[in-house]
């Protein structure tokens, strides 16, 4: 056979038609689908797992950073990126410092506006949130393709456990991490094979579970077992291979090697006193896809202000304050699909905080918000009012410049 072949038909069933879907439940997503619901719009949100978070959840990255403070006690991330830190933390332990409440827009002291979680209470308020804000959501539903007329996408095939189902909507955000929607709907896209192994575990000990009973904190039990690519950098090893999403077999190799390093951790243990309490249920990848957008932000655009800006924030490890200019979440080649998230069209350094957690938020919440526009005047992502779009991020409590 030819290394392309089409093996077979499938019989797709229709499902219901939709303002706005969105594609993939991790936290941009999530931020997308809230943001277009409280517009009125009907939302479908398309999860292949059986909880939301990605990798805030599923992947145990249980710090909500980047902070959404600039570290001298000024706010520069608000918006659902806030409201999405106190749920995260909402009905289990957190580290948050005392000063940063809830809608502050300074506080006095050195704590950073960040937070661990716990990530199986985080994806319950999740799911809770959906269904306040009348989000439908299909979990156990795989992506499949997008159906395209022209550079409009008019609905998506998913593979479900009652076979392949086909729903129309108006408008798309792609939060799958991976570009999945936008580059299977013909979208350009940077392929980065850029992820050193990587491998987040959560363990517990005796002396931990003591400390924590002495302070009354049941967080204090928990410990972050964070193995293979330092934060700090890109890699341990620079000779250690680089991973990718480019077959099937390098995404099973990095989770296979991942759980061996996970392994060798667990050897050294003493099986009576320390014990695992969670390993990732998803590839821990930080790069995989990006779109090539109508503007690419990179290290030259640090300190530079944007007319176009959906968000702020500072860089992780860096001293540099960068905003977000809407055309990094736009491809010209689909005209009602938004990138968010990791995937927006970013490179060098600003690409390793814009894939953090709170700024998955930020831009998962200006792409459903200019999906609801979309859907309700049929114009084309790239001629978006964004002065519109500023308007309603503004009045969600988004900081637009640093």
């Amino acid at each position: 056979m030819s290394q392309e072949t089409k093996l077979e038909q499938v019989q797709v069933t229709c499902g219901k038609s939709y303002d706005v879907i969105v594609v993939g439940g991790g936290v941009a997503g999530v931020s997308a689908a809230v943001a277009a619901s409280r517009q009125g719009r009907k939302v479908l949100l398309i999860e292949k797992a059986s909880f939301l978070g990605g990798l805030a959840t599923l992947g145990l990255v249980v710090l909500y950073h980047p902070p959404l403070d600039d570290g001298t006690g000024r706010k520069l991330v608000g918006g659902l990126a806030e409201e999405l830190l106190h749920l995260s933390i909402q009905y289990s332990y957190d580290d948050l410092p005392k000063e940063w409440t809830y809608g502050a827009m300074t506080a006095q002291g050195k704590g950073r506006y960040q937070t661990v979680f716990n990530a199986p209470a985080f994806a319950l308020a999740l799911n809770e949130l959906m269904q306040k804000e009348n989000v439908d959501v299909l979990y156990d539903a795989l992506f499949c393709t997008p159906e395209m007329e022209g550079g409009v996408c008019k609905g998506v095939s998913v593979e479900t456990k009652a076979g392949r189902y086909f729903y129309g909507a108006k408008a798309f955000v792609d939060g799958s991490g991976d570009a999945d929607l936008l580059y299977r709907a013909g979208a350009q896209v940077v392929e980065r094979p850029e992820n050193a192994l990587t491998f987040w575990m959560l363990s517990t000990d005796l002396k931990s579970m003591e400390r924590a009973i002495a302070l009354g904190d049941i967080g204090r039990a928990i410990r972050i077992e964070a193995i293979g690519a330092n934060p700090h950098e890109d890699c341990v090893d620079k000779d250690t291979t680089q991973y990718g999403i480019r077959t099937p077999e390098e995404v099973s190799e990095f989770i296979m090697k991942g759980m061996n390093m996970g392994m060798t951790r667990l050897k050294s243990f003493d099986k009576n006193s320390r014990c695992l309490v969670s390993i990732p249920g998803m590839a821990e990848y930080r790069k995989t896809r990006a779109i090539v957008g109508e503007y690419t932000l990179a290290e030259k655009d640090r300190e530079q202000h944007f007319e176009d800006s959906i968000g702020c924030t500072k860089e992780e490890f860096e001293p540099h304050l960068i905003e977000i200019p809407y055309r990094c979440l736009v491809s010209r080649q689909c005209d009602n699909i938004l990138a968010s998230g990791r995937i927006i069209s970013c490179d060098g350094r600003p690409r390793d905080t814009l894939r953090l957690i709170a700024l998955c938020a930020l831009t998962g919440e200006a792409a459903g918000l200019a999906a609801s526009m979309i859907s309700q005047t049929g114009e084309k992502a790239i001629s978006l009012d964004v002065g519109q779009l500023q308007k309603k991020l503004v009045e969600n409590k988004n900081l637009l410049h640093f």
